[in-house]
């Protein structure tokens, strides 16, 4: 358990820093978008301006506000799978800690357990030795009442009427 337990650790450690990775890697991308933005509203205003500008100049405007916009949907959904690794990830550990807490609980109990065992074990030793003294008393005092029954009576041809005991 105690084996176990410490792999369960080191996987939380691991996932930890998976999600700090994932979160430093979601901050970058978050930057990344917004310099895409501020480059796409840029090329807007260019856009705007250059409306009298040369046909050429356009197209290359608009060609780079497609690409923009296109590496601005790819970050994002970037974004999106990380952020969803991450809800899976920290799910992962708090499942983790439910059965670290689970298994404390587990340990628990069977601790109680085995302590009611040994008392129960106890108990009935306790039970039986009473009952051999009980039983041997008992074997005793029917034994010195027949024979004094016997010596009263008189009777010639019993000898002895006894209980014995066979452990």
């Amino acid at each position: 358990l105690r084996n176990q337990r410490d792999q369960i650790e080191e996987r939380i450690t691991v996932l930890k820093e998976e999600i700090e990775e994932h979160e430093d890697t979601i901050d970058e991308l978050d930057e990344s978008i917004s310099t895409l933005e501020t480059d796409l509203v840029q090329l807007e205003k260019q856009l705007d301006t250059a409306e009298g500008s040369t046909k050429e100049t356009v197209l290359n405007a608009h060609a780079r506000k497609s690409e923009l916009a296109r590496n601005r949907g790819q970050l994002e959904q970037q974004r999106t799978e990380l952020e969803s690794q991450i809800e899976r990830l920290q799910a992962d550990l708090q499942r983790r800690d439910d059965l670290i807490s689970e298994q404390k609980d587990i340990e628990s109990t069977l601790t109680d357990l085995r302590e009611q065992e040994e008392q129960l074990r106890s108990e009935i030793a306790e039970c039986k030795n009473r009952l051999n003294r009980l039983e041997r008393d008992t074997v005793e005092q029917f034994n010195q009442h027949m024979d004094a029954i016997l010596e009263r009576l008189n009777f010639e041809n019993i000898a002895r009427i006894r209980l014995e005991r066979y452990t």
